[in-house]
């Protein structure tokens, strides 16, 4: 057990409700401590990678990714230049909370404005991105299709900065290497000592769910296709892989990832204007089996290592 850290990050799909299901699905290989390098190509809000990091010192390197610059850049100035940030974030933070109900409301299309029209420096994009996603609607990172951010204030909403956590999660974030782009470049070098976390943006499961909005450039079946591929390359290699995504009515992924292990877990989501949590169902999708799950119910494959 390491220092723990909790994501500094609000985010839509982020996995903090689905840790435990995912933690008990782990390679027994790594949980007995086999020195591993730890790979997550869409790391968004980084639920699952702070807590790898913040339980597992068998974790000799680690690579995170992400298609959204802005989200990379702010991971990396938090990992490089904390004491700059937080007066940064600070100053946001007491001018919100010194407003008046309704004119925070002013103050964040003002903060939005400034984010999607001006040039500025990583801490300032930093300190902007970290205050819009405390104050946007749930955690929602979205944007139109000219690359801009477009979503609504959260009314009302006061936040606190955690700055002990914020430092623990830079520390943390010292031996992370981070890349913006496409994530087939951040899985080239698979070995045996290789586990892969895909969490890609997740497939709707009907026209009104529809979140493909995550960045300009949208993830649909092709991109979901590519990403068996990858999947199935990184099997070949000899490398683990765990993914998560929706469990679609239409079997799209039963069909897809039939020759691996597909487990359907529920979890509590929420995402509409209304606030409701419902349970949605979604998969977690593995290429090994032995693991403390397995154990705990018995179940048991053939065909897979």
């Amino acid at each position: 057990m390491t220092e723990e850290a909790k994501p500094f990050l609000q985010w839509v799909g982020g996995k903090n409700r689905l840790l435990r299901d995912l933690s008990i699905r782990l390679p027994q290989r790594f949980i007995d401590g086999e020195p591993t390098i730890y790979i997550e190509p869409f790391v968004g809000g980084g639920s699952m990678l702070f807590y790898m990091l913040s339980k597992y010192s068998n974790i000799v390197s680690v690579k995170i990714n992400d298609i959204n610059e802005r989200l990379t850049k702010t991971y990396t100035v938090v990992r490089d230049t904390p004491d700059k940030l937080l007066p940064a974030i600070e100053k946001l933070s007491d001018r919100w909370h010194s407003l008046p109900v309704k004119q925070r409301f002013d103050m964040y299309n003002e903060v939005k404005g400034l984010f999607n029209t001006e040039s500025m420096d990583d801490v300032t994009l930093a300190a902007r991105f970290w205050f819009l996603n405390r104050t946007c609607f749930n955690g929602l990172y979205r944007e139109n299709k000219e690359g801009k951010f477009n979503v609504s204030v959260r009314h009302g909403y006061n936040f606190v900065l955690e700055r002990e956590n914020f430092m623990a999660c830079s520390r943390h974030l010292q031996r992370v290497s981070i890349s913006t782009g496409d994530y087939k470049d951040c899985l080239t070098d698979i070995t045996s000592s290789t586990l892969v976390y895909l969490d890609p943006p997740y497939r709707p499961i009907s026209a009104t769910s529809n979140f493909n909005s995550y960045s300009s450039e949208g993830f649909g079946d092709k991109e979901q296709l590519e990403l068996k591929e990858m999947a199935d390359k990184i099997n070949e290699a000899g490398g683990r892989f765990m993914l998560s995504n929706s469990d679609c009515p239409d079997g799209f992924f039963d069909r897809l990832y039939s020759d691996y292990v597909i487990d359907k877990v529920s979890i509590q989501r929420c995402i509409t204007c209304l606030s409701t949590k419902n349970f949605v169902q979604e998969i977690v999708v593995r290429n090994y089996r032995g693991t403390l799950y397995d154990r705990m119910t018995k179940y048991e494959q053939t065909g897979l290592f």
